[in-house]
């Protein structure tokens, strides 16, 4: 008879000296590239399979996570979202590391900031996903941001430069920020490729904001002992109740710098009838008429609300849309125009806007450039308002804007009567219903010439 304990015994053996060499084979793996994978941070939850909400303050912050992963381990991070938030890095890796996450401060109270930062790694499906949203203050009044250029020439006199109509009353308080708060001109610099430095204050003086007009005095002679090598730049706030409604930043280049441009150094461009599409018009054909060089020609919107095809919109009232030429990289671009030769049609006041589409312009998603009011004695014949003017006129940044249409809006006309009020052309009462029954005699406006400039 055989002796079971004996093959018992064999048994127990063999799987003891299986164990040895399994165990013995792991280690050797592990050495040779098994995937592992492993993250860790003090500013998160490292959960995978959701995504994690982070409040990201006002003031920006800084986040990381440490990796411990296997030589053999390649991790990746993605983000999605705008430039206000970095990751570092964000190509492929291998091994351990760190990711270093930075959100800059909200600056321009910009709601709406978010960004999604995604972990992911070949050792396991496990995703790592993190949402960041920054905070804004809903009650502050997103300031407005504009660009003027003074050119300096030869030696001379002292120059005195002036904004007018900028569209703000009440108490309006205007100062210059201050040299702790250069943010902005890094920022400037950085966007267009241009070496800025802050106005000393010996440059300037008279600085003030009265009758909407701002003012400041440019010492001449000051500005010519600078650099043509950078700009130089006097950002000026407007502000009402310690809040920013306006900040203008006014480019001072010395002769020959090549930087930021004036209105009279932007070449205009070629425009036809076929660049323009205008929502409300009295003769289709009238649109040919603004781009033809001739004053004594030009476009008139509809007066007689029962025509089905002119409208009035809400928000731009008689608009005219300007699709630029194709295939531009534009970093500034102003804008002109002449009125008609009818004062009771003479556009009173007017937007600018500049979007990427037209389909952008429609959903209403972008903001004003400027306003023009034309407070003066309304014409009583034809004048140009500021086609031969264009220096006096305020060169847009587009700050990466990938400009393709600049859309033309008249809110308001004026009928020529002094002391009365200016039409409201976004009264969409005037729009015609399905029967075509209208409002008869809707106020029109008149303009005999537009320009782009654009560099």
């Amino acid at each position: 008879m055989k002796n079971p304990y004996k093959n018992i015994k064999l048994f127990t053996l063999l799987a003891a000296m299986v164990a040895m060499v399994g165990c013995s084979n792991d280690d050797d793996n592990l050495k040779q590239g098994d995937l592992s994978f492993e993250i860790t941070s003090s500013d998160f939850e490292c959960v995978s399979g959701e995504e994690h909400a982070v409040s990201v303050p006002a003031e920006g912050q800084i986040y990381s996570f440490m990796v411990d992963a296997s030589d053999a381990t390649s991790w990746t991070v993605t983000l999605e979202g705008g430039a206000w938030i970095t990751v570092n890095p964000v190509a492929k890796q291998r091994g351990s590391g760190e990711i270093v996450i930075k959100a800059a401060e909200n600056s321009y109270n910009e709601s709406n900031r978010n960004a999604l930062v995604s972990i992911t790694n070949t050792a396991n499906e496990e995703v790592y996903t993190y949402r960041f949203n920054q905070e804004y203050d809903a009650e502050s009044v997103k300031p407005e941001y504009h660009y003027y250029t003074y050119r300096v020439g030869e030696l001379g006199q002292s120059m005195t430069f002036k904004v007018e109509n900028i569209n703000l009353t009440g108490n309006i308080d205007c100062a210059v920020i201050p040299d702790n708060e250069k943010r902005d001109i890094e920022n400037y610099s950085i966007l267009y490729e241009a070496e800025c430095e802050i106005l000393d204050n010996t440059c300037y003086s008279d600085l003030k904001f009265e009758n909407n007009t701002l003012s400041l005095t440019f010492i001449k002679n000051k500005l010519t002992t600078l650099s043509k090598k950078k700009s130089f730049i006097l950002p000026i706030t407007l502000s009402q109740e310690e809040k920013t409604l306006r900040r203008i930043w006014v480019i001072a280049n010395v002769e020959n710098s090549g930087e930021a441009p004036t209105g009279d150094e932007m070449p205009q461009l070629k425009l036809t009838e076929n660049n323009l599409y205008i929502n409300n018009w009295r003769w289709s054909s009238d649109r040919r008429n603004l781009v033809d060089g001739d004053l004594n020609t030009q476009w008139q919107s509809e007066f007689n609300g029962n025509k089905p095809n002119r409208r009035f919109d809400e928000k731009y009232g008689v608009y005219i849309d300007v699709t630029l030429p194709a295939d531009n990289d534009y970093k500034f671009i102003a804008f002109n125009y002449a009125t008609g030769n009818m004062y009771p049609h003479m556009p009173y006041k007017v937007e600018i806007y500049i979007g990427e589409s037209k389909e952008q312009l429609d959903k209403k998603e972008v903001e004003a450039a400027h306003t023009y009011i034309y407070d003066g004695p309304i014409p009583r014949t034809q004048k140009a308002w500021f086609i031969e003017e264009k220096m006096d006129m305020p060169v847009f940044a587009l700050k990466g804007i990938k400009a393709k249409v600049v859309r033309i809006a008249f809110l308001q006309r004026h009928h020529g009567q002094y002391n009365s009020a200016p039409d409201n052309l976004t009264n969409t009462s005037y729009n015609p219903g399905e029967t075509n029954a209208g409002v008869s005699g809707a106020p029109s406006v008149i303009a005999s010439e537009i320009a782009i400039y654009a560099l």
